[in-house]
Formats: structure tokens, sequence, C-alpha cells
């Protein structure tokens, strides 16, 4: 009888080893589940927020070309606030480009200075 409760015993201990480790295994499972559903819940929630924020960003950038439209800055320039802007004489623009190092061949180009002119709008001159 001694073995038989030894045998016994050890069958126990394995269907309790097997019964814990499905139902960790459940456990786990179901607490993926649970993130997943959750996930699945703040979609809908965050592309509403992406709508709304696209949406702002098209309004703010139409607000931004309709404040800079050359018809609006010629309005704010006859206010009497502007009264005191003049417009730059054409040696006074200079429009510097810079360009970005070329690290492959370790070779960092000057900038250049070009003048353009106000009337035609093309490149007088340019020097390094």
């Amino acid at each position: 009888m001694d073995k038989a409760k030894k045998v016994m015993r050890s069958t126990l201990v394995k269907i309790a080893i097997c019964v814990v480790s499905f139902a960790s295994a459940a456990y786990g499972y179901l607490e993926e589940q649970n993130e997943l559903t959750k996930l699945r819940i703040l979609i809908p929630k965050l592309e509403k927020q992406l709508i709304a924020i696209e949406e702002k960003n098209a309004r703010l950038s139409l607000e931004i070309e309709q404040f800079e439209s050359p018809g609006n800055l010629m309005q704010l320039a006859k206010q009497c606030e502007y009264s005191h802007l003049c417009h730059p004489y054409e040696d006074d623009i200079v429009v510097i480009s810079m360009t970005t190092p070329n690290f492959i061949y370790a070779s960092i180009e000057a900038p250049t200075y070009e003048r353009f002119s106000l009337e035609t709008k093309t490149i007088i001159g340019s020097s390094k």
C-alpha cells in the first residue's frame, strides 16, 4: 500500500502541476487579449484626435496663407502702426544661401551671397 500511496501522490502532483501550468497559460492569454481590446478601443479615439489635428492644421495653414498674401500685407503696410516701414534699396538686399556640409568628402562649402533686383526678380551678381 505504501507504493500505491506514492504512485497516487506523484499522480496528484503531476495533475496539480498540469492544472497550474494550464491556468497560468490561460491567464497570460487573457491578459494579452485584454491589452489588445484596450488598444482596439483606443484606436477610434486617436483617429478622431488625428482628424481634429489635421483639420486644425489645414485651417491654420489657410490663415497663414491669407495673412502672408500680398494683398493683406499691402493693407497692413497702409495702417498707421506700420507707416514707419519702407521698401529696402536694391543694394540693401542680400540673400544668403547656405549649403549643408558634405560629410562624405569632408568638405564644407562657403555660403554664397547673391543680389536680386526688385523689378526683374533675377540674380544680378554672385560672389563667394
